[in-house]
């Protein structure tokens, strides 16, 4: 191995349906990821310090062209990012942490006779 790079794969996922035909909204959603896994890609996200001649490929292999093709100076993929939050362990809050203070109403000194 001679390094490590990122990139993200945008894909087309046309959601079309005749609302006539689909009675179950489930199974028409089920079979459109079936066949969004093999929908063609639309956009390549790649890190900024990916080599070009891996670019080159990335490209091929996907069939893009330059318009297609984003360099990215931060993360590539932010809903990936997103899900090592989740794995991060924190502790619980207490049930009274997750509450406001509690509070009567009332009027201002300076308004009160």
């Amino acid at each position: 191995m001679l390094g490590c790079t990122s990139f993200a794969v945008t894909r087309n996922s046309d959601l079309s349906s005749d609302d006539e035909e689909v009675d179950d909204l489930r199974r028409a959603l089920e079979a459109n990821s079936r066949i969004g896994a093999m929908a063609r890609a639309v956009r390549l996200e790649v890190s900024r310090d990916c080599p070009p001649d891996l670019d080159a490929f990335l490209m091929r292999q996907f069939a893009l062209s330059e318009v297609d093709f984003y360099e990215v100076s931060g993360p590539v993929n932010l809903k990936r990012l997103a899900a090592i939050y989740d794995l991060v362990q924190r502790p619980r809050p207490q049930v009274s942490d997750l509450h406001a203070r509690t509070t009567s109403p009332r009027r201002p000194a300076r308004l009160t006779c």
